[in-house]
């Protein structure tokens, strides 16, 4: 009687998991392609980062990005064309699918989760015949669709692959129509990532030593097109791209100790170091930010205005903007301070307070700031030197910053500028492409 009961609830289960992966047809299925333009039609990789969630996925050449909000999408897996179809498993992860193409024209081999998660697929335009596919299969339940030109097969299978190996779906190259016709083949293999409706994506689009930005919400299947600009400072430094508005800027801060021309920077890499400066006032330098050498890679570097009033410092194409450019930045993120502020933010090590969102892209970081040689602001305040001087003063220069209080609760947030003392204040630089 036990055994029996248990057969039954299993049934039970089985027809209602089923009822529902048939049920739920309107679910979330996005499928986002790459593309790139400008020095490079090439997209080697993109880093997915959902910021509303705060997770991340890493999508190879050549291949989608899969949203999902984890509701299946697999439409009709109980039925379907009966009987033209046969799906064929060692049960270690290999398998081959073997199916009638009823007319010709596109159509579509698809491999789910059992939750309805889209791990991979070939989108192809088939000959009317017999055609053959090799799967990699994850371990466990995955549910295979094949769907064309008035046809739509399913079947479910398992696998024991426990190796990790990729999840692909690739073509038999032996496959022939009723004809000897070969099929036109295009593998589109996936990467799938959970999404819900209005989440916020940073997409990081990169083209050997170039990287691009893009900030996007989706709504739809997209192409996200990178533009590809270079940016690579005199030590070598290469730096992501974003286009905010109409101007394309540096992601992230500049990190470089050489000039343009390739002449060294006079950096002082401690408090005693630059003390012992006795013309430390008029001196063009650049110190760590909070005294702190392992801030570089993630701050850049803290420069002084007589530093970038002496030479080049940016990539050649690029420039250190004046504070009216600054203004162009900010009000195309936002006109609402608050909101300004928090979609510049990077979440991450230095910013002490909640809020953060960086939908713009900006990523900015509260490294904070210098007034001779005391570090101030760490953890609250980014703050960046703009190129010109305040009303012609010589001793006040331009600065724009995000910051808040120092102390908790972090009120009166702030995202605009400010005239400060160029003989004791120091910046982060973030460079604008050339027009």
């Amino acid at each position: 009687m036990k055994r029996n009961y248990k057969i039954s609830c299993l049934r039970t289960i089985t027809f209602f998991a089923l009822t529902f992966i048939v049920m739920n047809v309107g679910a979330l299925n996005y499928t986002v392609s790459f593309s790139g333009k400008g020095a490079s039609t090439e997209v080697t990789s993109v880093q997915v980062d959902n910021i509303t969630k705060g997770t991340s996925v890493t999508v190879p050449t050549g291949q989608v990005l899969i949203l999902s909000d984890g509701l299946t999408t697999v439409e009709g897996v109980v039925k379907g064309t009966e009987g033209k179809m046969k799906l064929l498993s060692d049960r270690n992860g290999n398998a081959s699918i073997h199916f009638q193409a009823l007319k010709s024209g596109p159509a579509i081999v698809e491999l789910f989760s059992p939750d309805g998660r889209r791990l991979a697929m070939i989108a192809d335009d088939l000959n009317e015949g017999l055609h053959s596919y090799h799967l990699t299969l994850p371990g466990g339940l995955s549910i295979v669709r094949v769907s064309g030109n008035g046809f739509t097969y399913n079947s479910k299978i398992i696998s024991r692959n426990l190796s990790g190996s990729a999840v692909k779906i690739v073509a038999d190259e032996v496959t022939k129509s009723d004809t000897g016709s070969p099929s036109r083949t295009m593998e589109v293999a996936g990467v799938s990532m959970n999404y819900t409706a209005g989440d916020r994506i940073i997409f990081r689009g990169n083209s050997g030593n170039m990287a691009t930005i893009v900030s996007d919400v989706i709504t739809a299947d997209k192409n996200i097109e990178f533009n590809f600009v270079p940016c690579t400072d005199a030590n070598g430094n290469h730096y992501a791209t974003i286009t905010i508005g109409d101007q394309v800027w540096m992601a992230e801060n500049l990190k470089a100790t050489k000039y343009a021309d390739g002449t060294d920077i006079i950096l002082r890499a401690s408090k005693a170091e630059y003390l012992a400066d006795a013309n430390r006032r008029t001196t063009p330098i650049c110190r760590y930010f909070n005294d702190d050498p392992a801030t570089k890679d993630i701050a850049g570097l803290a420069y002084k205005f007589q530093t970038i009033n002496h030479k080049d410092l940016c990539p050649v194409g690029w420039k250190i903007p004046n504070h009216f450019e600054w203004r162009v930045l900010r009000d195309a993120i936002s006109l609402q301070t608050v909101d300004r502020y928090n979609a510049i933010r990077k979440t991450g090590p230095y910013w002490a307070n909640a809020g953060a969102t960086n939908a713009s892209g900006f990523s900015a970081v509260a490294a904070g700031t210098f007034w001779e040689e005391w570090p101030i602001h760490y953890g609250t305040w980014a703050i960046w030197l703009a190129s010109d001087l305040w009303n012609n003063d010589p001793n006040n220069c331009w600065f724009f910053y995000a910051g808040t209080d120092d102390n908790p609760p972090y009120g009166n947030v702030v995202v605009d500028e400010l005239a400060s003392d160029a003989f004791a204040m120091f910046g982060a630089i973030r460079c604008l492409k050339i027009n």
